[in-house]
């Protein structure tokens, strides 16, 4: 039996797990179903992630020195030790799918592509695009993102899926929604699957259409700029060779997604550097009111000294008047030359 494994990529709250979810009713085996995420608030319908290859990507994200939302180059992957058992754990997992579609879905993934290579060299690679607009909202809803960030990462992700993948089958989520059949049709014929009517009436009912709202997030430059790669890529040419589109603002090649890659790349290093200053910032502020918080603690201690100093100074100032006024009423009743007698200065 012929295998063809189907990877599904894209950013962040790009519809990747609706689409992930379509594709595994159409015939894609998602593994077990007992290794899938279970579904959160964020996400009520199911991720339809497999928890161990979402966990090995992170692990091998971190140890690259990144996190998802701070994606690290990929040429450092050359430099991680014991890479090879790193790719021998992810291909233990997926073992353990069946059928002639075996795949899986991870945004993660999308930055990773040139590993997978390794495992499923002829996986098709699914890229779920969406709105950038939208994305952003998502994220700031999640994450409490800034729009700016959230741009940054969907050009980052999306570049990465679409410059790494030999011949990217390009899905945008908002086409799932207003056009589901026509989009399911043509998944079906990009990757090869054949589903039964019964199973392609209940994918189609899995895709509800959110409806239409208007998108308000901040201007900013990289917000155009990810709504005009979004704009652009309106059809992929399945020669794999170039990305040119016909959208309202032009063509765009892959020469020049490969020279924004690099600017995205160099701007991403800046960022990095500027955080280990802010680190090292935070580092030195953090000493310098830890020190404020050791004087403010001795002025406290120096306070309460004071103010004992100043108890027994009255108190001394007190007993002073106190034995002034004794002495006053003596001398008055027995006279100076009585008080020198009772104090033994009588012969002097």
């Amino acid at each position: 039996m012929t295998i063809t494994p189907v990877i599904v990529v894209g950013m962040h709250r790009s519809g990747t797990s609706a689409l992930t979810r379509v594709l595994n009713l159409l015939g894609v085996d998602l593994g077990p179903s007992e290794d899938l995420l279970e579904p959160k608030e964020d996400n009520p319908d199911g991720f339809w992630e497999n928890r161990h290859l979402v966990q090995a990507h992170d692990d091998l994200i971190a140890r690259m020195g990144g996190r998802w939302e701070e994606p690290p180059l990929l040429d450092r992957l050359e430099s991680i030790d014991d890479f090879d058992d790193w790719v021998a754990r992810c291909a233990t997992v997926v073992e353990h799918f069946e059928g002639g579609f075996p795949g899986f879905k991870d945004p993660r993934a999308s930055l990773l592509l040139p590993v997978w290579r390794t495992i499923w060299p002829d996986a098709k690679v699914v890229v779920c695009l969406r709105q950038p607009q939208a994305v952003a909202l998502s994220l700031n809803k999640r994450e409490g993102f800034e729009a700016e960030k959230s741009a940054q990462l969907w050009l980052r992700y999306n570049f990465e899926a679409l410059s790494t993948a030999a011949e990217p089958i390009v899905v945008r989520f908002e086409d799932l929604l207003d056009r589901p059949a026509d989009t399911v049709g043509f998944l079906c014929s990009a990757i090869g699957l054949e589903p039964s009517a019964d199973d392609l009436d209940g994918a189609l009912a899995t895709i509800r259409s959110r409806g239409s709202s208007e998108l308000t997030v901040p201007d900013s430059p990289w917000m155009t700029v990810a709504s005009w790669l979004y704009e652009s890529l309106r059809e992929i040419p399945r020669d794999g060779f170039s990305y040119a589109a016909s959208g309202a603002r032009g063509p765009m090649t892959l020469e020049q997604l490969r020279n924004v890659e690099a600017i995205l790349r160099n701007t991403q290093q800046d960022f990095r550097e500027v955080r280990v200053e802010a680190d090292r910032l935070n580092l030195l502020a953090d000493a310098r009111l830890r020190a404020l918080e050791r004087e403010e603690r001795s002025r406290e201690a120096l306070a309460v000294d004071l103010a004992s100093a100043q108890r027994e100074i009255a108190d001394l100032r007190e007993e002073v008047g106190w034995r002034r006024a004794i002495q006053y009423r003596f001398e008055k009743v027995l006279g100076r030359r009585g008080m020198r007698m009772l104090s033994g200065y009588e012969n002097d």
